[in-house]
């Protein structure tokens, strides 16, 4: 019986040496009970939205901290014994949520390190439209994972929700708030067009690298759907705290 346990979504394709790639991973961090990898800068789905949903992934996971603080499924794997000795995942979700990630914080609390890979990677071949950038984003991730986070007692800086992805949230949703108010009282308009801007500024870095993918034009264009991003962000974030707190039911 295998002693690696190796995990993949049903929506990516494997290259021919990902399991080639995934024992080096191991060999190259002896110290991790799992690994962590990332999709490719080439999604295979298309469309705007599926693009800019994917290689913001993508994005994510190339800047995250080699020192993961939780586990994803879509390209990941843990030593079996490890997997085994925290009970697995928590079978209460009763559709594909954070179930990873919280199996994850498990993992860390019990003293195993993650270690995020960007150069095992897998081809996403999922297709968004404008509904799931909303819906699935808010319902199956900002809200499960802000009660998860509420229960654990953590808000780490790394990932999706580290410190400039909470700012640029903030200050995208206090730019866009103000806008209106300037059919009221101009400054309000002066004001919210500057925060959006310091927002978009925070941001230029991944904005850059929209345009290496797919030209300026897709990279100007992906700015305001970035901002939705972020206004769904927060308002998954605010039921998340206003949801009852999550507790888990696992099964052994």
């Amino acid at each position: 019986m295998g002693h690696i346990v190796v995990f993949a979504d049903s929506d990516v394709l494997l290259p021919p040496d990902h399991i080639a790639r995934l024992v080096q991973a191991f060999a190259d961090h002896p110290e991790a009970s799992a690994v962590i990898g990332s999709y490719d800068d080439q999604p295979g789905a298309p469309g705007f939205v599926s693009r800019y949903r994917n290689l913001l992934h993508h994005y994510t996971h190339q800047h995250g901290s080699p020192d993961a603080q939780t586990f994803w499924a879509g390209c990941g794997a843990i030593r079996r014994d490890v997997f085994l000795s925290v009970g697995g995942f928590d079978e209460s979700y009763r559709l594909p949520s954070v179930e990873d990630i919280e199996l994850g914080y498990r993992l860390r609390k019990a003293g195993y390190r993650i270690s995020l890979v960007p150069s095992w990677q897998v081809k996403h071949l999922k297709k968004w439209s404008f509904a799931d950038l909303i819906f699935n984003d808010i319902g199956r991730r900002a809200i499960p994972w802000t009660r998860l986070l509420r229960r654990e007692g953590r808000l780490d800086n790394d990932l999706n929700i580290d410190m400039a992805a909470r700012l640029s949230a903030a200050l995208v949703c206090m730019g866009i708030c103000l806008l209106p108010l300037g059919f009221l009282w101009r400054p309000a308009l002066f004001l919210g067009a500057l925060l959006l801007a310091l927002a978009t500024a925070l941001n230029w870095t991944f904005y850059r690298f929209l345009a290496h993918r797919g030209g300026w034009p897709f990279a100007i264009a992906a700015i305001p759907l970035h901002w939705v991003y972020y206004l769904g962000a927060t308002a998954g974030f605010v039921f998340g705290h206003l949801s009852p707190r999550y507790t888990a039911h696992r099964t052994r």
